[in-house]
């Protein structure tokens, strides 16, 4: 594990967590300068989505994600139950622990699935204020 990166993931799921976008937070490591996967000092919201939704940052190890269709071609398809898949707990070492990465899956799923931009500090700011209104 290189501790430098190690920094970047841990700071890309407390900044999710604080309520900013896969897309707010890729304009944010590039304006801080971190690198990305393959020192590539460019990043886009996609890249973070799929660092958020990877269970390898806790430790753990989800095997046959994808298989190979036809060998000849090399064509690859996403595991929809095709072929077993097998979860290895405790692989290697954890960057993230595993109660945060399941607070962030949850928070993943509660916006909306499709959108990179959505920000979960203005639901906090509207429920704040129905909140004041009901009950100060």
């Amino acid at each position: 594990m290189n501790p430098e990166e190690a920094k970047i993931v841990r700071k890309i799921f407390r900044l999710f967590l604080q309520g900013m976008t896969p897309y707010g937070i890729s304009k944010q490591l590039m304006a801080d300068g971190d690198l990305g996967p393959a020192k590539n000092p460019r990043w886009n919201a996609g890249t973070v989505k799929r660092m958020l939704g990877n269970e390898k940052y806790t430790g753990d190890a989800l095997l046959q994600k994808t298989y190979t269709v036809d060998y000849l071609t090399k064509k690859t398809k996403v595991n929809e139950g095709e072929i077993p898949q097998y979860y290895v707990a405790g692989d290697h070492e954890a960057i993230i622990e595993p109660v945060v990465f399941d607070e962030v899956q949850i928070e993943l799923e509660r916006r909306c699935p499709g959108r990179n931009r959505h920000s979960g500090v203005r639901d906090l700011r509207s429920q704040c204020s129905s909140l004041s209104d009901r009950y100060l």
